[in-house]
Parts: structure tokens; C-alpha cells; sequence
């Protein structure tokens, strides 16, 4: 999961899904509704912060839209975190990123589409307005 040759380190792609599934988690998991369940995902709750964690994986080789909602009121920003790569893609000591979450802010509200890129897996992150 993590290497190194006495110089550097590296941490594979698995290190890091593995590190925002253990790290980005509720203190309750939600009842989740789906009309159709295309890809994995998992939503979670954290009561003291008030935030909603979706972890959504997309191994398929195309984008799969997702309708979000949700009995809270949200923030009109999240925050994603997003690993994507083709299969055959690995870290290297040369390249010891390549395959690494990128963090980025997103607009969000209730009932919204959400697109899950092809061959990714994405951890969202969204607050409750009124926490």
C-alpha cells in the first residue's frame, strides 16, 4: 500500500480509497432510497459537524448521473474528493501522484444531479445549512 526505496514514498491508488473511506465517515448511517442502483455507494451522517458523507463508486466505462436528496436542508457549496484513473494507471516513485485524490468545491441543493465520472470513486462532503 505504501512504498518507498530509502529516499521516497509513494502510497498506491488503493491506499488512498482505503484513507477516505476510514477518514471521511458519520456517526450514523442514512436509509438510502434508489430507483436504480447502477454504481456501489454508501451515505453517512456525522451529527456533531452536521456534515453528510456520500461515497459513490463508479467502475463502469461511462458516467452514471445520480439525483441527491435529502430530508436536510444543505449548504449551497460542498466539498468532493475525487479519484479517477483508467484500470492499467499506477503510482510510481516517478510519479508518485498520478493516481491521487483531487479536492475540489461543488454547488449543491436538493434534488440535484450529480455526475460520477467513468472508472472514479467520489466522497462528497455537504453541511447542513441549519447546523
Amino acid at each position: 500500500m505504501i512504498w518507498f526505496d530509502g529516499e521516497r514514498s509513494y502510497a498506491s491508488p488503493s491506499y488512498y480509497i482505503q484513507k477516505l473511506y476510514s477518514t471521511q465517515i458519520g456517526t450514523h448511517l442514512l436509509q438510502t432510497i434508489a430507483d436504480t442502483e447502477e454504481i456501489p455507494f454508501v451515505v453517512s451522517y456525522d451529527r456533531e459537524a452536521g456534515a453528510l458523507f456520500i461515497k459513490l463508486a463508479n467502475p463502469l466505462d461511462r458516467n452514471v448521473s445520480v439525483k441527491i436528496e435529502s430530508d436536510f436542508s444543505l449548504a449551497d457549496q460542498g466539498e468532493v474528493q475525487v479519484i479517477q484513473a483508467d484500470e492499467e494507471e499506477v503510482n510510481s516513485i516517478e510519479s508518485p501522484r498520478r493516481v491521487a485524490p483531487i479536492t475540489s468545491a461543488f454547488a449543491c441543493f436538493d434534488g440535484m444531479e450529480y455526475e460520477v465520472g467513468a472508472k472514479s470513486f467520489h466522497v462528497l462532503k455537504i453541511f447542513r445549512k441549519d447546523k
